[in-house]
Protein backbone atom coordinates (compact mmCIF):
# COMPACT_ATOMS: atom_id res chain seq x y z
CA UNK A 1 0.00 0.00 0.00
CA UNK A 2 1.26 3.45 -0.80
CA UNK A 3 -0.55 6.55 0.38
CA UNK A 4 2.38 8.83 -0.31
CA UNK A 5 4.48 10.44 -2.99
CA UNK A 6 7.69 8.86 -1.68
CA UNK A 7 9.33 7.46 -4.81
CA UNK A 8 12.98 7.41 -3.73
CA UNK A 9 14.80 4.17 -3.00
CA UNK A 10 14.71 4.13 0.79
CA UNK A 11 17.13 1.21 0.91
CA UNK A 12 19.87 3.65 -0.08
CA UNK A 13 19.37 5.72 3.08
CA UNK A 14 21.04 5.02 6.38
CA UNK A 15 18.96 4.52 9.51
CA UNK A 16 20.02 7.93 10.81
CA UNK A 17 19.01 9.55 7.51
CA UNK A 18 15.62 7.85 7.58
CA UNK A 19 15.00 9.08 11.13
CA UNK A 20 16.07 12.61 10.21
CA UNK A 21 13.76 12.66 7.17
CA UNK A 22 10.93 11.39 9.36
CA UNK A 23 11.51 14.35 11.69
CA UNK A 24 11.48 16.72 8.72
CA UNK A 25 8.22 15.19 7.52
CA UNK A 26 6.74 15.58 11.00
CA UNK A 27 7.63 19.26 11.15
CA UNK A 28 6.14 19.74 7.67
CA UNK A 29 3.04 17.79 8.78
CA UNK A 30 3.57 15.32 5.94
CA UNK A 31 2.61 12.32 8.03
CA UNK A 32 2.12 9.84 5.19
CA UNK A 33 5.76 10.35 4.24
CA UNK A 34 6.80 10.16 7.89
CA UNK A 35 5.02 6.80 8.03
CA UNK A 36 7.05 5.52 5.07
CA UNK A 37 10.38 6.54 6.60
CA UNK A 38 9.65 5.09 10.03
CA UNK A 39 8.22 1.87 8.59
CA UNK A 40 11.54 1.36 6.84
CA UNK A 41 13.40 2.04 10.10
CA UNK A 42 11.21 -0.58 11.82
CA UNK A 43 12.01 -3.14 9.13
CA UNK A 44 15.74 -2.48 9.46
CA UNK A 45 15.57 -2.66 13.26
CA UNK A 46 14.40 -6.27 13.29
CA UNK A 47 17.68 -7.52 11.81
CA UNK A 48 19.09 -8.27 15.28
CA UNK A 49 18.19 -7.67 18.96
CA UNK A 50 20.90 -5.02 19.15
CA UNK A 51 19.12 -3.04 16.42
CA UNK A 52 15.69 -2.75 18.07
CA UNK A 53 13.98 0.63 18.00
CA UNK A 54 15.08 3.20 20.53
CA UNK A 55 12.58 5.29 22.49
CA UNK A 56 12.74 8.22 20.06
CA UNK A 57 12.34 5.96 17.02
CA UNK A 58 9.45 4.13 18.64
CA UNK A 59 7.66 7.39 19.37
CA UNK A 60 8.28 8.70 15.85
CA UNK A 61 6.72 5.52 14.44
CA UNK A 62 3.71 5.91 16.73
CA UNK A 63 3.24 9.60 15.86
CA UNK A 64 3.44 8.89 12.13
CA UNK A 65 0.80 6.17 12.11
CA UNK A 66 -1.35 7.95 14.70
CA UNK A 67 -1.65 11.04 12.51
CA UNK A 68 -2.16 9.07 9.30
CA UNK A 69 -4.97 7.01 10.82
CA UNK A 70 -6.33 9.97 12.81
CA UNK A 71 -7.02 12.06 9.72
CA UNK A 72 -8.89 9.19 8.10
CA UNK A 73 -10.87 8.36 11.24
CA UNK A 74 -11.97 11.99 11.39
CA UNK A 75 -13.00 11.84 7.71
CA UNK A 76 -14.98 8.67 8.33
CA UNK A 77 -16.86 10.21 11.26
CA UNK A 78 -17.74 13.31 9.22
CA UNK A 79 -18.94 11.29 6.22
CA UNK A 80 -20.93 8.96 8.51
CA UNK A 81 -22.62 11.95 10.13
CA UNK A 82 -23.56 13.38 6.73
CA UNK A 83 -24.84 9.96 5.65
CA UNK A 84 -27.08 9.75 8.72
CA UNK A 85 -28.54 13.22 8.11
CA UNK A 86 -29.19 12.54 4.43
CA UNK A 87 -30.81 9.19 5.25
CA UNK A 88 -33.24 10.92 7.60
CA UNK A 89 -34.14 13.44 4.88
CA UNK A 90 -34.22 11.32 1.73
CA UNK A 91 -34.27 7.67 2.83
CA UNK A 92 -31.67 4.96 2.61
CA UNK A 93 -32.41 4.18 -1.06
CA UNK A 94 -31.89 7.72 -2.35
CA UNK A 95 -29.20 8.41 -4.95
CA UNK A 96 -27.59 10.94 -2.61
CA UNK A 97 -27.20 8.40 0.20
CA UNK A 98 -25.85 5.78 -2.19
CA UNK A 99 -23.26 8.27 -3.42
CA UNK A 100 -22.20 9.00 0.16
CA UNK A 101 -21.98 5.30 0.96
CA UNK A 102 -19.76 4.70 -2.04
CA UNK A 103 -17.48 7.55 -0.96
CA UNK A 104 -17.38 6.20 2.59
CA UNK A 105 -16.21 2.84 1.27
CA UNK A 106 -13.14 4.57 -0.18
CA UNK A 107 -12.34 6.07 3.23
CA UNK A 108 -12.84 2.67 4.87
CA UNK A 109 -10.47 1.08 2.35
CA UNK A 110 -7.77 3.57 3.35
CA UNK A 111 -8.48 2.95 7.03
CA UNK A 112 -8.17 -0.80 6.49
CA UNK A 113 -4.94 -0.41 4.52
CA UNK A 114 -3.27 1.68 7.22
CA UNK A 115 -4.39 -0.60 10.05
CA UNK A 116 -3.38 -3.77 8.23
CA UNK A 117 -0.02 -2.28 7.34
CA UNK A 118 0.91 -1.33 10.91
CA UNK A 119 -0.39 -4.64 12.26
CA UNK A 120 1.76 -6.51 9.73
CA UNK A 121 4.75 -4.38 10.70
CA UNK A 122 4.19 -5.16 14.37
CA UNK A 123 3.80 -8.88 13.75
CA UNK A 124 6.78 -9.31 11.43
CA UNK A 125 9.29 -6.81 12.80
CA UNK A 126 8.45 -5.42 16.22
CA UNK A 127 6.13 -7.35 18.50
CA UNK A 128 8.59 -10.09 19.42
CA UNK A 129 11.77 -8.03 19.27
CA UNK A 130 11.29 -5.81 22.32
CA UNK A 131 13.70 -6.85 25.05
CA UNK A 132 12.45 -4.45 27.74
CA UNK A 133 9.01 -4.53 29.32
CA UNK A 134 8.42 -0.95 28.21
CA UNK A 135 8.82 -1.75 24.53
CA UNK A 136 6.78 -4.96 24.75
CA UNK A 137 3.88 -3.09 26.37
CA UNK A 138 4.22 -0.31 23.78
CA UNK A 139 3.90 -2.73 20.85
CA UNK A 140 1.07 -4.78 22.38
CA UNK A 141 -0.81 -1.56 23.13
CA UNK A 142 -0.23 -0.35 19.58
CA UNK A 143 -1.56 -3.66 18.28
CA UNK A 144 -4.69 -3.26 20.39
CA UNK A 145 -5.16 0.32 19.21
CA UNK A 146 -5.18 -0.56 15.51
CA UNK A 147 -7.47 -3.54 15.93
CA UNK A 148 -9.74 -1.15 17.88
CA UNK A 149 -9.72 1.28 14.95
CA UNK A 150 -10.75 -1.58 12.64
CA UNK A 151 -13.59 -2.48 15.00
CA UNK A 152 -14.88 1.10 14.83
CA UNK A 153 -16.04 0.84 11.22
CA UNK A 154 -16.15 -2.86 10.38
CA UNK A 155 -19.41 -4.75 10.62
CA UNK A 156 -20.57 -8.26 11.37
CA UNK A 157 -17.98 -10.99 11.85
CA UNK A 158 -15.10 -8.68 10.89
CA UNK A 159 -16.00 -6.29 13.71
CA UNK A 160 -16.34 -9.15 16.18
CA UNK A 161 -12.91 -10.54 15.23
CA UNK A 162 -11.27 -7.11 15.46
CA UNK A 163 -12.84 -6.52 18.88
CA UNK A 164 -11.61 -9.89 20.13
CA UNK A 165 -8.08 -9.15 18.90
CA UNK A 166 -8.25 -5.73 20.59
CA UNK A 167 -9.22 -7.26 23.92
CA UNK A 168 -6.51 -9.92 23.66
CA UNK A 169 -3.76 -7.42 22.82
CA UNK A 170 -4.75 -4.99 25.59
CA UNK A 171 -4.91 -7.81 28.16
CA UNK A 172 -1.46 -9.06 27.13
CA UNK A 173 -0.09 -5.54 27.40
CA UNK A 174 -1.77 -5.08 30.77
CA UNK A 175 -0.27 -8.30 32.12
CA UNK A 176 3.24 -7.24 31.13
CA UNK A 177 2.72 -3.70 32.40
CA UNK A 178 1.47 -4.82 35.81
CA UNK A 179 4.66 -6.84 36.32
CA UNK A 180 7.27 -4.59 34.72
CA UNK A 181 6.09 -0.97 34.68
CA UNK A 182 5.34 1.43 37.52
CA UNK A 183 1.65 2.39 37.89
CA UNK A 184 2.53 5.96 36.89
CA UNK A 185 4.59 5.02 33.82
CA UNK A 186 3.26 7.04 30.81
CA UNK A 187 2.93 3.97 28.59
CA UNK A 188 1.02 2.09 31.29
CA UNK A 189 -1.28 5.07 31.80
CA UNK A 190 -1.84 5.37 28.04
CA UNK A 191 -2.70 1.67 27.91
CA UNK A 192 -5.15 2.06 30.81
CA UNK A 193 -6.90 4.95 29.08
CA UNK A 194 -7.19 3.22 25.71
CA UNK A 195 -8.37 -0.03 27.30
CA UNK A 196 -11.05 1.97 29.15
CA UNK A 197 -12.16 3.65 25.91
CA UNK A 198 -12.49 0.26 24.23
CA UNK A 199 -14.46 -1.29 27.10
CA UNK A 200 -16.75 1.72 27.42
CA UNK A 201 -17.58 1.83 23.71
CA UNK A 202 -18.18 -1.91 23.66
CA UNK A 203 -20.51 -1.48 26.63
CA UNK A 204 -22.33 1.37 24.85
CA UNK A 205 -22.84 -0.85 21.80
CA UNK A 206 -24.34 -3.50 24.07
CA UNK A 207 -26.68 -0.91 25.59
CA UNK A 208 -27.75 0.16 22.09
CA UNK A 209 -28.52 -3.47 21.22
CA UNK A 210 -30.56 -3.76 24.43
CA UNK A 211 -32.57 -0.63 23.55
CA UNK A 212 -33.19 -2.03 20.06
CA UNK A 213 -34.34 -5.30 21.60
CA UNK A 214 -36.64 -3.55 24.07
CA UNK A 215 -38.31 -1.68 21.21
CA UNK A 216 -38.79 -4.98 19.41
CA UNK A 217 -40.38 -6.50 22.51
CA UNK A 218 -42.73 -3.51 22.83
CA UNK A 219 -43.78 -3.92 19.20
CA UNK A 220 -44.24 -7.64 19.82
CA UNK A 221 -46.33 -6.91 22.93
CA UNK A 222 -48.81 -4.98 20.84
CA UNK A 223 -49.18 -7.85 18.39
CA UNK A 224 -48.73 -10.99 20.51
CA UNK A 225 -51.17 -12.60 22.86
CA UNK A 226 -50.55 -12.97 26.60
CA UNK A 227 -48.56 -16.24 26.26
CA UNK A 228 -46.40 -14.94 23.43
CA UNK A 229 -45.71 -11.73 25.34
CA UNK A 230 -44.30 -13.68 28.29
CA UNK A 231 -41.92 -15.66 26.08
CA UNK A 232 -40.66 -12.50 24.35
CA UNK A 233 -40.04 -10.69 27.62
CA UNK A 234 -38.30 -13.67 29.20
CA UNK A 235 -35.90 -14.13 26.29
CA UNK A 236 -35.10 -10.42 26.18
CA UNK A 237 -34.44 -10.25 29.93
CA UNK A 238 -31.88 -13.07 29.68
CA UNK A 239 -29.87 -11.16 27.06
CA UNK A 240 -30.32 -7.68 28.47
CA UNK A 241 -29.24 -8.20 32.08
CA UNK A 242 -25.43 -8.27 31.56
CA UNK A 243 -25.44 -5.25 29.26
CA UNK A 244 -27.44 -3.17 31.75
CA UNK A 245 -24.78 -3.54 34.44
CA UNK A 246 -21.61 -1.46 34.06
CA UNK A 247 -19.87 -3.60 36.67
CA UNK A 248 -20.11 -6.54 34.26
CA UNK A 249 -17.17 -4.92 32.48
CA UNK A 250 -13.88 -4.18 34.17
CA UNK A 251 -13.74 -0.41 33.80
CA UNK A 252 -10.90 -0.02 36.27
CA UNK A 253 -8.37 0.88 33.59
CA UNK A 254 -8.73 4.65 33.51
CA UNK A 255 -5.73 6.90 33.94
CA UNK A 256 -5.57 10.65 34.31
CA UNK A 257 -3.26 12.71 32.20
CA UNK A 258 -2.38 10.03 29.65
CA UNK A 259 -3.10 10.80 26.01
CA UNK A 260 -4.29 8.13 23.63
CA UNK A 261 -0.89 7.91 22.02
CA UNK A 262 0.70 6.76 25.26
CA UNK A 263 4.16 7.58 24.00
CA UNK A 264 4.79 10.75 25.95
CA UNK A 265 4.83 12.85 22.77
CA UNK A 266 2.27 15.43 21.59
CA UNK A 267 0.14 13.97 18.84
CA UNK A 268 -2.28 15.65 16.48
CA UNK A 269 -5.65 14.12 17.00
CA UNK A 270 -8.34 13.65 14.41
Amino acid sequence: MSLTNVTEDLSGLSRAELVYKAKLAEQAERYDEMMEYMSKVAEVSSASPAEELGVEERNLLSVAYKNVIGARRASWRIVSSIESKEESKYGVESDTVKLIQKYKLNVEKELSDVCERVLKLLKEHLEETGSAGESRVFYKKMKGDYFRYLAEFKGGEARKNAAEETLLAYKEAENIASNELAPTHPIRLGLALNFSVFLLRDFERSRARVRHGEEGVRRGDRRAGHAGRGVLQGQHADHAAPARQPHALDLGHGGRGAGEGGGGRPIKKG
